[in-house]
Formats: C-alpha cells, structure tokens, sequence
C-alpha cells in the first residue's frame, strides 16, 4: 500500500487575478505582464500572484523536508509543471532564467536522486512513454 500525504507547499501557483482566465484574455487585459511571462517569467511581479521565486522556495524546503526525513526512501511528488519547473531548477542549481529551459508535458514524470553528500541528481526528465496518446503543451 503506498501512503499519499498532502503537503500544501507543493500545491499550484497561486495566479490571483489570472486563476481560471484563458490566455489570450490574459494577455489583452494585462500585455506587459503577459510578454514577462511569455519570455522571463522569474521576474514577473503582480501583485496578488505568487512569484515563481516564492513557488521555488516553499516547495524546495518541502522537498528538502520530505527527503531528510526518508533518507535513502523513494517518494513521488505530484503536482503541476509551474511548481516542477521552479523546484527541478532549484535541486539541480539552475539559474533564472530557468523556466522556459526545462519542458515539462502533462501527466509526464521525472525522476532525482538525491545524495547527502552530492544533493540531487536528475535521472530522467519529462517521460511520457507511459501514455497512450501523447499531448505537448506550450504558450
């Protein structure tokens, strides 16, 4: 039996005024913001959304959290690609501008390992082979 836990840090992007909107509405009502997260997302600031630097942070120290406590365990997270992004470059040390390099596809996994003495280490990225029909999203 495998456990599942919820862990809110790893929940989704909070998009404030752009939850639930299509993109091209986003990007007629708010065109400057919508070209920083077309082209450097990791500096985009408004102000009641969460920043990728903010997703970053709590869902690394959660990870971070989860790991120390299964030293030498496997664990699976589930979540969306705007907090996988963020916390794949965070293990691996990747710098903004990160976002647009790393290509994540709906229901796809990846796979770390993570070493005391090493940190992390990416195994596999943005497998999909598992899936009947094959979907690639990108803005």
């Amino acid at each position: 039996m495998v456990e599942v836990k919820i862990k809110e840090r790893f929940n989704n992007i909070e998009l404030g005024s752009w939850e639930g909107r299509l993109k091209k509405e986003i990007a007629q009502e708010y065109p400057k913001e919508w070209e920083l997260w077309v082209n450097n997302p990791e500096k985009l600031k408004v102000k009641d959304m969460e920043t990728l630097y903010d997703v970053q942070k709590r869902a690394k120290a959660c990870l971070d959290n989860l790991v120390s406590k299964h030293d030498g365990g496997t664990l699976a997270v589930v979540t969306h690609r705007a907090v996988l992004k963020p916390l794949i470059a965070a293990c691996l040390n990747i710098t903004s501008p990160y976002f647009w390099k790393i290509h994540l596809d709906t229901a796809s996994y990846s796979l770390l390992s993570h070493k005391k003495e090493r940190g992390y280490c990416l195994i596999q990225l943005n497998q999909t082979k598992h899936l009947k029909e094959y979907v690639t999203e990108w803005v």
